[in-house]
């Protein structure tokens, strides 16, 4: 049984407990342990903060929260629509636990449904008949407050950008923000949404009133004011390049070959992910 030595959990902040997904792709066995993930502890209730890609690791994750707390679930709340943030949500469903999400969230869930069971059928225990993907129970547009008793956690809803359903979470109790994928450090950000939107949320993260910020992928920046600033060179410089191609009367194959070549050194899995970004910002500044 998982606990929070054996699972990677670390308290790094009083009460908020951070397991650091791994560094690898889509195509490696431990895919289903890429994304950030945790929970939060308050006098009442702990809120689980995403639930990682497959229930097996919900279960890791829920294991290991039982090896530091006996209080229940009160929450789950999802960042975002991506699997490896969500199919674990099985291992901690229950009538006392409400999946907490985006407005905008019910209906990715429904679009990516089948997607998910034909891509991740081992993650989502193909032998179990039928497999469960979660929805959510609350749906947040704005701002919405979550209290787990002496501790309340501010919900905010943002506009497209990483994705059109992008959720944060923010610990009144210890300034800290759990930003989940609105911030990658280390790994290249990975773009679903829209790069003009995802520029302006990571510039308002620029100027956030917070001690700490929890990305949804990397180690936790000791310097997050650092980590903001190398986010907001790449999708500036990606814009930037693309729209010279455009202007040039340049096609995608152009900016394919062309984009990026400053920014690889600074990122980890470049390779894997920087043309499909390329590819989704250019159907969107194309139109400009």
């Amino acid at each position: 049984m998982a606990t929070a030595a054996t699972f990677n959990l670390t308290e790094i902040a009083p009460g908020i407990h951070f397991h650091q997904g791994r560094q690898v792709g889509l195509d490696s066995p431990e895919r289903d342990d890429i994304a950030n993930i945790g929970f939060i502890i308050g006098e009442r209730c702990v809120a689980v903060i995403d639930t990682g890609g497959s229930i097996a690791t919900g279960r890791k994750l829920r294991n290991a929260l039982r090896s530091v707390t006996r209080k229940p679930v009160c929450y789950v709340v999802n960042t975002h629509v991506h699997y490896d943030h969500l199919l674990g949500n099985d291992a901690f469903a229950s009538n006392d636990t409400q999946i907490v999400g985006h407005r905008r969230l019910p209906a990715a869930v429904a679009n990516n449904r089948t997607f998910f069971l034909a891509s991740f059928a081992k993650e989502l225990d193909h032998h179990k008949q039928p497999a469960v993907i979660h929805e959510p129970d609350v749906t947040v547009e704005g701002t919405r407050i979550l209290d787990l008793g002496n501790r309340k956690i501010r919900l905010d809803a943002h506009v497209t950008s990483h994705t059109d359903n992008d959720l944060t979470v923010f610990d009144l109790n210890t300034n800290t923000l759990w930003a989940s994928d609105l911030l990658f450090t280390q790994r290249i950000p990975v773009l679903n949404g829209s790069i003009n939107g995802w520029i302006e949320e990571t510039r308002k993260l620029a100027v956030s009133r917070v001690d700490r910020i929890i990305p949804g992928h990397g180690a936790i920046p000791g310097d997050w004011h650092a980590a903001v600033r190398a986010q907001i060179r790449y999708l500036v410089s990606l814009r930037n390049e693309i729209r010279q191609i455009i202007r040039k009367g340049g096609f995608l194959e152009d900016a394919l070959i062309s984009t990026g070549h400053g920014e690889k050194q600074h990122w980890l899995l470049f390779d894997q992910n920087h043309k499909r970004n390329v590819s989704r910002a250019f159907a969107e500044l194309e139109w400009e």
